[in-house]
């Protein structure tokens, strides 16, 4: 069997109609991937995050479409960013952008994923 990029999923036609046969499925998966999922538009505004993310990001509901990410999106690359908690604690998150389909335009999907044991690394170098 084939495996299926984050891309070729976007636009693969299979995944289109199972999302139509099971309305909220995909919702769910994506909702509770162990990934921070963010949606931003080109502008910068967040369209989209999954609890993951907004835990990440220190988001809460109220948020959404109107906060902006503050990182510069690199399409097709993985890239660390510092990361800072509510209770000041700092943290590092490997992120990765994507360029896909969004309603009646395009946006960017952001995934993020802790990197503790760079973090480790790092300060015990420092």
């Amino acid at each position: 069997m084939k495996r299926l990029s984050f891309e070729e999923i976007a636009v693969h036609p299979a995944s289109r109609s199972e999302q139509s046969t099971a309305p909220g499925l995909l919702d769910a998966v994506v909702e509770h991937h162990m990934s921070g999922i963010l949606v931003v538009q080109h502008e910068g505004a967040i369209l989209y995050a999954n609890a993951v993310a907004k835990h990440m990001l220190c988001l809460d509901e109220s948020d959404a479409g109107c906060q902006l990410f503050g990182h510069p999106l690199l399409l097709d690359e993985t890239v660390e960013i510092d990361l800072f908690q509510a209770d000041g604690t700092r943290g590092l998150a490997e992120m990765h952008t994507l360029s896909i389909p969004w309603r009646d335009g395009q946006a960017f999907m952001v995934s993020l994923q802790y990197s503790e044991d760079k973090i480790h690394l790092r300060e015990q170098l420092l």
